[in-house]
């Protein structure tokens, strides 16, 4: 698994990138953007991630494989709610292809599900982001 080093001055621009493709995401599903909609939560899950992983471990998944994210989120956060915080990254990055690169749209069932699970993932993290880091 490839990780790059994360500076605990970087881990406050991952969160602050999560909570404006939060904004992206909510707005896209108002407007019925489901692909946009899809989009802004794989990236608000990974910035997400980013974050989380950054303050624990000082790491953040770098691999071309987008499964090796959610394995190093469960590396350092292994207790129920987090498995199903690990459960929800790992559903969002495998609807990254579909949003990204087939022609198949993303349904509305789809995006709404995505906006779920990225708002479960985004509550985890404020909730264990000290405040210094969500500034």
């Amino acid at each position: 698994m490839r990780t790059r080093h994360v500076d605990r001055d970087e881990i406050p621009q991952y969160f602050r990138k999560a909570l404006q493709f939060s904004r992206s995401m909510h707005a896209s599903f108002s407007e019925g953007d489901w692909d946009a909609t899809g989009l802004a939560a794989i990236h608000m899950a990974i910035s997400a991630n980013d974050a989380l992983t950054g303050l624990v471990a000082g790491v953040r998944s770098a691999g071309p494989k987008h499964d090796d994210a959610v394995d190093l989120f469960q590396r350092h956060f292994s207790d129920e709610e987090s498995q199903g915080v690990a459960e929800d990254l790992r559903w969002l990055i495998r609807k990254k292809s579909v949003v990204e690169y087939e022609s198949r749209a993303l349904t509305e069932e789809e995006a709404t599900e995505a906006v779920e699970r990225a708002d479960r993932l985004l509550e985890f993290a404020r909730v264990r982001l000290p405040g210094e880091y969500q500034k």
